[in-house]
């Protein structure tokens, strides 16, 4: 429960949001903390 998948986090309406903001902007950190918590 602390680390929702994405696909259920996020609605059909969110997702191109989510992941433009994402990529435009946040996307070394983004990259950085799904790294991070998935290998761990």
């Amino acid at each position: 429960m602390k680390n929702p998948e994405p696909c259920e986090l996020t609605p059909n309406s969110w997702t191109p949001i989510i992941g433009g903001l994402f990529m435009s902007k946040y996307s070394r950190a983004f990259k950085c903390t799904v790294a991070k918590q998935y290998l761990l």
